[in-house]
């Protein structure tokens, strides 16, 4: 801690991105501009807020596998604008730590710099849910939050302020009750709120798809409750199911009617391996 500053390290870089911070920004541009499986372009922000919320679900693989895809989510974030409030929802994969739990650090560090934790609405949350608890613990090791702030970073700047939530349930109830306080909290704000998931795991490349299409056309129905009984009854091993159940019932609560697919794939485009693959999409709720 320094001067009242409380900053989380990267637990992940040099792992699944680069921890030089030019090689890193490099590897965001391949991303962005990747034409194969990516948005193809390096996008722009526009400096007013997004015209209503916008809610995301992309992949936090290396990004060697899973960073185009990730691109292509962020890209139509950053054409939609620069939002009022961003908050990022991930799985707690580790287990450490409350089943919801927003950080105590007040500044999340990358390569490439250091972004605030909006403090004013994690407070408004805790006290609108007092199940949400505050810990670092939960975040410390945690990939899936972290490997998605860079491409922020790239996009917004030092700027960027965010809510990093980590959420260990799949139980319905408690995403729902999540999205619903949410919602709440982030009415009038214009807001972004990002679910961090990949897909199928460890499965043939056709079985994965197979899977992973079902459990998209799920997300695209903005009802939670339907994404969960796919993946239990589909057998999807989604990771971040809590997190995208949470984003989908927020989006919902605050208006959202539209849900496209920015983009797919599986570990097998990068690696060229159909054996044993992962699966990531990109979705985008309006």
């Amino acid at each position: 801690m320094v001067g009242g500053e409380r900053v989380r390290s990267p637990a992940v870089a040099g792992q699944f991105y680069p921890m030089d911070a030019g090689a890193l920004r490099q590897e965001l541009e391949r991303c962005f501009n990747d034409t194969r499986l990516g948005p193809g372009r390096m996008p722009r922000p526009r400096a007013t807020p997004p015209e209503r919320v916008v809610g995301l679900l992309a992949p936090h693989a290396g990004y060697r596998y899973s960073g185009h895809t990730a691109a292509r989510a962020f890209a139509a974030l950053a054409d939609r604008g620069t939002p009022g409030a961003l908050v990022l929802l991930g799985p707690n994969h580790h287990g450490i730590g409350p089943a919801l739990a927003v950080p105590e650090a007040t500044h999340w560090a990358t390569p490439i710099g250091r972004v605030a934790v909006d403090m004013e609405l994690a407070d408004a949350l805790c006290r609108r849910l007092p199940s949400l608890a505050r810990s670092d613990a939960a975040h410390a090791q945690e990939h899936s939050l972290e490997v998605e702030v860079p491409f922020l970073q790239h996009l917004y700047g030092q700027s960027l302020r965010l809510l990093p939530v980590a959420v260990a349930t799949v139980e319905v109830g408690l995403a729902v009750t999540l999205g619903r306080a949410l919602a709440e909290v982030l009415e009038g704000r214009r807001a972004a709120i990002v679910a961090s998931s990949d897909l199928s795991h460890y499965l043939p490349d056709a079985e994965a798809r197979r899977r992973d299409r079902m459990a998209l056309e799920a997300v695209a129905s903005l009802d939670p409750r339907q994404l969960a009984l796919v993946v239990e009854q589909e057998g999807v091993s989604m990771c971040g199911l809590g997190p995208a159940m949470t984003m989908m019932e927020a989006c919902r609560a605050l208006g959202a009617t539209r849900v496209v697919e920015l983009g797919y794939a599986t570990s097998a485009d990068t690696s060229g391996d159909t054996t044993w693959v992962v699966g990531y999409g990109a979705m985008l709720v309006e």
